[in-house]
């Protein structure tokens, strides 16, 4: 997260320094911009759910939302413990050692 000489914090990406000039006519440059180390501290120790226990749905009016997957992980921690967790979680999806299968996450279920 970055903050710009607006006072606003912004993802690198959606900065106002992707325009070479903000609403003011001001030119900004990468020493106008200064990592925002609080909300970043913030979203590390967010508490998340594995990815092993959810799933992506779709529903009739064709928004998709994450659900709870009953046979998966239940397991929450910090965001910035995720890694880590999911390397060893014992319900990640493995690559099907048959023949057939054809992608990388198919599980031989």
């Amino acid at each position: 997260k970055i903050i710009a000489h607006d006072g606003f914090t912004y993802c690198r990406t959606c900065t106002p320094s992707s325009d070479p000039t903000d609403a003011d006519g001001y030119e900004l440059g990468d020493a106008d911009l200064a990592q925002d180390h609080e909300v970043w501290e913030k979203i590390l120790c967010m508490q998340i759910l594995c990815r092993n226990g959810v799933l992506l749905q779709d529903n009739p009016t064709g928004i998709s939302q994450w659900v709870h997957n009953s046979e998966g992980c239940v397991e929450a921690m910090a965001y910035a413990a995720r890694a880590e967790h999911e390397a060893g979680c014992g319900f990640a999806r493995a690559r099907c050692g048959l023949p057939h299968g054809r992608h990388h996450n198919d599980s031989c279920d």
